[in-house]
């Protein structure tokens, strides 16, 4: 029996729709799966991240033995689940793990910043994390390409994603995290309201040393340089002595002759500030600064920063010279 044309037409229309119906299955394997609505992944770094076979790869692969690495994610991220097992950084040729600190940017928790240790000798000479000319593998675990963690995750507890595997050599050098030649700043606590009876200090204030008056007799002398300084160039961690910064009284107040100043005794501690780039020193007179005394000129205190004192990448203080301030009468 010959079919009839509306039962031909329905035949046809029921194995187009069967075609297209597999047609539609075989696109849908073919369309990858939306990602999930937390998902945590690397956006951006310091490195030239950049998709690789591997995950993604570091387009920058020269660097500093002090470099940072800073590594953007698209969530802010949990800093517990940060370790040595989920930022692995592996030095080649000995298998060790570099030390260093791991910190989110303050103003941006989705930051992951990675900075090696920086420790110093008996000397005072900088130890950097990583060593010059030597090879390390950076590989940050992401659950796309690595079946084991541990990962780093968001704050949601999210395990990252994107795998980053990186080659660096040290081979630059130090960086010079503050560009240019460093500056100093010199302060001291200078007696600002006194008992009206007895005229001992009630109150004090942290002024500029320069010129200041009635300072404090138990003061530190606190120096700040806006850079991360070479701690040789300054004083020994170990004796808290300096050869590079001098701490005089002198007597008559005539700061132009030198013959009369005698050093002040006292010691001096350093402070390094990484994540402000900033170091601290302060010298501490062992028996308080000396009196001005009740003279027409009365007496000065002189500090004399020297021309040798550098940062880390050797530039020399920009600002070298004596700073010259007047203490208590008494």
């Amino acid at each position: 029996m010959i079919p009839s044309r509306s039962a031909s037409l329905l035949a046809a229309l029921a194995l187009l729709s069967a075609a297209l119906e597999a047609q539609g299955s075989a696109r849908a394997l073919r369309v990858p799966a939306p990602r999930a609505r937390g998902s945590f992944e690397i956006v951006s770094c310091s490195l030239g991240c950049a998709p690789g076979p591997m995950g993604l790869s570091c387009g920058i692969t020269e660097i500093h033995v002090n470099q940072e690495f800073r590594i953007t994610f698209n969530q802010p991220v949990d800093p517990a689940s940060v370790s040595d097992n989920s930022f692995r950084m592996v030095d080649v040729s000995s298998g060790r793990t570099p030390a260093a600190a791991f910190a989110l940017d303050p103003l941006d928790p989705s930051t992951l910043i990675y900075r090696p240790q920086l420790t110093f000798d008996s000397g005072g000479n900088p130890v950097f994390g990583m060593l010059p000319d030597h090879t390390y593998f950076l590989h940050i675990p992401g659950t796309d390409q690595d079946p084991l963690g541990p990962y780093l995750t968001s704050v949601n507890g999210d395990a990252n994603r994107t795998r980053l595997v990186c080659t660096l050599i040290a081979s630059l050098g130090v960086a010079d995290p503050v560009p240019g030649r460093p500056r100093a700043k010199l302060y001291v606590q200078a007696v600002i309201e006194r008992d009206p009876v007895t005229g001992e200090p009630i109150e004090l204030a942290t002024v500029p040393a320069e010129g200041a008056v009635d300072v404090w007799r138990e003061s530190p002398i606190r120096i700040v340089f806006a850079d991360l300084m070479n701690p040789a160039t300054l004083a020994n961690p170990v004796t808290g002595q300096s050869s590079f910064i001098h701490v005089f009284f002198d007597p008559d107040g005539n700061v132009q002759n030198v013959s009369d100043q005698v050093p002040i005794p006292g010691s001096f501690t350093l402070t390094l500030d990484q994540n402000t780039y900033r170091t601290h020193v302060i010298f501490s007179a062992f028996n308080g600064l000396p009196a001005s005394g009740v003279q027409r000129q009365p007496g000065r205190v002189v500090v004399v920063l020297s021309a040798q004192i550098q940062d880390l990448s050797a530039n020399t203080l920009a600002n070298p010279g004596r700073t010259t301030f007047t203490t208590e009468t008494r």
